[in-house]
């Protein structure tokens, strides 16, 4: 018998723009990646999918941070380290680590 989950659409991995139309290309549902086909928009019964792929292929927009108008000057540096949970205390190096990164 034939099994429906190979009609299944598991995730679109890219999308091209081509004179006959948009076509995705399709990773099924237990086919391995090497089995990925391109088929139209039309062709695909999973606009979930086409949703999600949309969702997910464009890079997420930054804010940009404000810049401090403080500079870090030497009196700012950490002298000894903060005092943390439980009497933890940073090492020598490690509070040199932190006072370098400023």
């Amino acid at each position: 018998p034939f099994d429906v989950n190979f009609l299944e659409v598991d995730r679109i991995i890219s999308k091209a723009e081509t004179p006959e139309g948009t076509k995705y290309l399709v990773k099924w549902q237990i086919l391995p990646y090497s089995d990925c086909t391109w088929e139209l928009e039309t062709d695909i019964n999973d606009d979930k999918k086409i949703v999600q792929y949309e969702l997910f292929s464009k890079p997420p927009v930054h804010q940009k941070q404000p810049r401090r108008d403080k500079k870090w000057s030497d009196d700012m540096k950490l002298k000894e380290s903060p005092k943390y949970k439980g009497g933890n205390n940073l090492r020598a190096y490690q509070l040199q680590g932190l006072n370098w990164l400023y």
